[in-house]
Formats: C-alpha cells, sequence, structure tokens
C-alpha cells in the first residue's frame, strides 16, 4: 500500500509511490513497477528536470540526525543507539540515478534541516549540477539567525552529475544569501540574491544581486547589481 503520497516525474515518465521501506517508480504502457529505491519513511522526493535523477529525503532520519548533534547530552544518549543504525542504513538525503537504480550520493541534511524548506537542492536545467544553501557556522551554531530573524546563510554548495562531487571540490562563499535560481535554459547560469546588512552604525551593505556562470571548472561571476529594497 502506498504509505503516504504519489508524485508523477516532470515529463510524466514515472509515476512515484511512497512507502515505509521506500520509493517504488511506475512506468511504460501498462504501469507497471519500474524499480525500488529503498530510503525509510521518505517524506519527499524531487526529479531532475530530465528525469535522470531524484531526490530522496526522510524527515525521520534528519530528526535523528539532529538529535545526535544536540547539545543536551540526555538527548545525544537516548537517541544514540537508534541513530547509530539508521546511520549504516541510509543518510537522511539520497540521489538516485533512475535508470542505473542505484544511490549515486548520500547526504546528511545539516544546515537545510534547521531551514526546514522543500526542496532542499535546485537543479540545473540539464541536470548538470543540483545545489543547496548552507552556513558556514552550522556545526557550532546550527539555529544561529540573523538580526531580520532569518536564519543565517552564507555560502552555496553545487554538485556535478558526473562524480556527484561538489564543483571545485568546495562551497562557494554568498555572505548574507537569501535564494537563488538556475537560468532555466541555454547555459547555465546561477543569480543569488543577498540581503541588506547593517554593517556597524554608520556602514550599511546593501542587498545585491550576483549574475553568475557556472561550468566544470567553476562558477564565474558575470554581474553584480546593488538594488534598494522597499
Amino acid at each position: 500500500m502506498t504509505h503516504r503520497h504519489v508524485m508523477w516525474s516532470p515529463r510524466g515518465t514515472y509515476l512515484a509511490t511512497f512507502h515505509e521501506s521506500g520509493i517504488l517508480l511506475w512506468a511504460g504502457s501498462d504501469w507497471s513497477t519500474f524499480a525500488r529505491f529503498g530510503h525509510k519513511n521518505v517524506s519527499f522526493i524531487q526529479f531532475s528536470p530530465l528525469e535522470n535523477f531524484f531526490i530522496s529525503y526522510s524527515m525521520d532520519i534528519a530528526v535523528d540526525e539532529a538529535a545526535e548533534r544536540s547539545p543536551d547530552r540526555s538527548v545525544r544518549k537516548k537517541k544514540s543507539e537508534k541513530t547509530k543504525k539508521k546511520k549504516k542504513e541510509s543518510k537522511a538525503i539520497q540521489i538516485w540515478d533512475i535508470l542505473a537504480q542505484k544511490v549515486k550520493r548520500s547526504l546528511d541534511a545539516e544546515w537545510s534541516f534547521e531551514m526546514g524548506k522543500w526542496p532542499i537542492f535546485k537543479w540545473s536545467h540539464d541536470d548538470s549540477y543540483f545545489a543547496r544553501m548552507a552556513s558556514s557556522k552550522w556545526e557550532e551554531s546550527p539555529k544561529e539567525m540573523m538580526p531580520d530573524g532569518l536564519l543565517y546563510s552564507d555560502k552555496l554548495t553545487i554538485f556535478e552529475t558526473k562524480t556527484m562531487r561538489k564543483l571545485t571540490k568546495r562551497s562557494f562563499s554568498t555572505p548574507h544569501i537569501l535564494d537563488f535560481a538556475w537560468r532555466p535554459r541555454k547555459a547555465n547560469m546561477l543569480v543569488y540574491v543577498t540581503r541588506e546588512v547593517d554593517m556597524s552604525k554608520d556602514q550599511i551593505q546593501s542587498a545585491s544581486i550576483y549574475i553568475n556562470r557556472v561550468k566544470d571548472t567553476g562558477m564565474d561571476q558575470i554581474r553584480k547589481k546593488a538594488y534598494i529594497q522597499g
């Protein structure tokens, strides 16, 4: 039986059903079972635009990951054995190759769990890259907020799908990033926006838009434009 809900892939090639043990994909003229993907208690999935990949996310595992990081030792001890067992099975985020029917990369939820929004990642239009925002202060202060009450974020991590590794093997510094978006067609371009920041009583850093070209060699800034919020 379907445990939670159902979802179509972007082009309608696959129908996904959610089950306690993982995801079933259905396809073909008779809509028979195409493949099973084992990931316990999946809360959400996200297909890539060209349907080569999908990302599954288990909130249950993410909650256990957060409990393991808790500064409250009683909480850590209570969750310890359960978390260790689940870590052997899988992490909160799995990136799947649909045709190969294999996990290509596993990730902890980390800062994305604190952010509490779905989707966590955004895909380039050609399935070459996927990216998420993050915080350099996450490990020491996962819930740190900015003065405006928004969760602190200052970096962008881009993965390339050929190897499923971080582009240039590191995250990109994007101080005070609020959001980002991929260009929906043609060359892979990524734009992100930063918030206005009061650096001191006499200095304010304006909110800005950054336009970047993304290639296998990295992310190159094409233009920066400051704008006035109002």
